[in-house]
């Protein structure tokens, strides 16, 4: 399943890094055009909402929905139709031990209740995005698929 997701994926260009705001919209203020490589980036998802938001000035259609297992994925593609960023929600099971070392490496103990796999860079860059609860506090983390630890929500690496 994951080789299919990356190879479905790897179009994704670099995921931008600051939003300056995001607004609900149908589906039918979107271009055609966008529409179409959303629904070639991920065949047979039935997105059931897409919003905009402005990130360094630049249009992203973010569209989200389930798929047929049920979980979560999102597409982000910007205004000239290059796809930003894919997830898709993963079980605890589809993370690769190097991954959960880290983890556990950066946070003892780390609780995830919610985990994505991302795919950013043109496809080059595969992430795990988690969030869940550590000693009381709700973290976010991001963890390369080699190991490496490059996002913990309050501030601290490793």
């Amino acid at each position: 399943m994951k080789r299919t997701l990356i190879t479905l994926m790897a179009s994704a260009a670099a995921a931008p890094a600051f939003a300056e705001y995001q607004t609900e919209i149908s589906m039918d203020e979107v271009p055609a055009e966008i529409v179409d490589i959303a629904e070639t980036t991920v065949p047979g998802m039935n997105f059931d909402r897409v919003s905009t938001e402005l990130e360094n000035g630049v249009v992203i259609y973010e569209f989200e929905g389930y798929n047929s297992a049920g979980k979560h994925v999102e597409v982000d593609i910007d205004e000239n139709g290059e796809i930003q960023e894919i997830e898709m929600q993963v079980s605890a099971a589809q993370v690769p031990p190097v991954v959960e070392r880290s983890l556990e490496q950066a946070a003892p103990g780390f609780e995830a209740s919610y985990i994505e796999f991302s795919v950013r860079g043109g496809g080059s860059e595969f992430v795990y995005e988690f969030e869940g609860d550590h000693e009381g506090r709700t973290l976010e983390i991001e963890i390369a698929e080699n190991g490496d630890v490059l996002f913990v929500s309050d501030g601290s690496l490793g």
